[in-house]
């Protein structure tokens, strides 16, 4: 197979829409733009060309210092382990920045990383994209190609990358709730064990006794309650948040996906909202997007797993939603809910220039 050219973009380049519309959901022009601060750099796209038309592509950045994104800075993740995991893996411990700066980094906002276009499912095409990536990044001189969030789905890019001699330490978990079944009572039954059968179920009962109202409708244009709920969930976990940057939150998720693609479920006591749940659609899965309680409110631990869990794997089926995308941390939590981790993995190599 030829040579073929590897081009890199600052942003998307003109037709990313049409050439990620069959790929996966981390790669579409709305789940990049909705939350693009998660990528410690700005945003680029990296193609492989031939005959002039982009064949396999993915996004990304290039890093030259140290940054504040533990979740995703390659520095961080490789020597300090990533966030909240027992004994994690940390192959660059003995490593000084300077010795494996400026780094390129293929992930998307979403904490995925994954390749489209018409040859992101040809073993051969997606081998000539890394050895394009490479050559280009050891011309740029980069230290290191560091790929995070690789998942099973990911498999071709994850061979061709150990192909080319990249090391791989895991890097947890994405927590994901298959719907397979039609109703509430159903999603009950189908828990793993009967532990969970009998703590959720009577969480249940217990909600349906309580003087708190739900709602599951479509986001709003103005939502001062849900800020003012994220705002106290960033308190109570010491996450860096503010106002304006929640209400700018919610105004891109509508400029990026419409409303019609958002599911809001809320609780309310005696007409006080006391927690949310923000979901976002795309095709058979709903993917979390933030959530929010009252934590001193009556009733909050239970109207908070009630939105986020329960009220969700009910209305599920009938939404026709496959599976619903939680995310990193929180495991035991979810795990007893119905969750099953989806494995992520961290490819790496170090480069020699030449």
């Amino acid at each position: 197979m030829p040579d073929a050219p590897l081009t890199v973009t600052d942003g998307l380049p003109p037709g990313w829409a049409a050439f990620t519309a069959a790929g996966p959901r981390c790669l579409k022009p709305e789940w990049l733009a909705y939350e693009p601060g998660r990528l410690p750099g700005p945003l680029r796209t990296f193609t492989l060309h031939r005959a002039g038309r982009p064949v396999v592509g993915t996004v990304g950045t290039v890093l030259d210092t140290v940054t504040a994104r533990r979740f995703a800075d390659p520095y961080r993740l490789l020597h300090d382990g990533p966030p909240g995991r027992p004994e994690p893996a940390r192959p660059w411990a003995g490593l000084a920045p300077e010795d494996v700066l400026p780094s390129v980094l293929l992930m998307s906002p979403e904490y995925e990383t994954a390749v489209a276009g018409p040859g992101a499912g040809d073993p051969a095409e997606v081998a000539a994209f890394v050895d394009a990536l490479l050559r280009w990044a050891t011309a740029a001189g980069a230290r290191s190609v560091v790929v995070p969030y690789l998942t099973p789905a990911s498999r071709l890019l994850a061979d061709a990358l150990a192909a080319q001699g990249f090391d791989t330490v895991p890097l947890g978990g994405c927590q994901v709730l298959s719907v397979d079944w039609k109703d509430p009572d159903g999603y009950v039954a189908g828990l793993p064990s009967r532990r969970q059968r009998k703590n959720v179920g009577r969480e249940l009962r217990r909600f349906a006794e309580l003087p708190v109202r739900i709602e599951v409708r479509t986001l709003g244009t103005d939502e001062p309650e849900l800020v003012e709920l994220m705002m106290a969930h960033a308190r109570r976990y010491g996450t860096p948040q503010h106002e304006e940057g929640a209400r700018q939150l919610f105004r891109r998720v509508l400029d990026c996906f419409g409303a019609e693609r958002t599911l809001l479920a809320t609780a309310t006591h005696e007409g006080t909202m006391t927690a949310f749940s923000l979901f976002l659609r795309d095709g058979e899965t709903l993917v979390g997007s933030v959530a929010g309680t009252r934590y001193d409110a009556p009733y909050a631990s239970e109207s908070h797993f009630q939105v986020l869990f329960y009220e969700i794997a009910g209305r599920a089926p009938l939404l026709g939603v496959r599976e619903v995308v939680y995310g990193m941390g929180d495991d035991v939590t979810k795990a007893q809910r119905g969750c099953e981790p989806v494995e992520l993995r961290t490819a790496f190599r170090r480069l020699t220039a030449t």
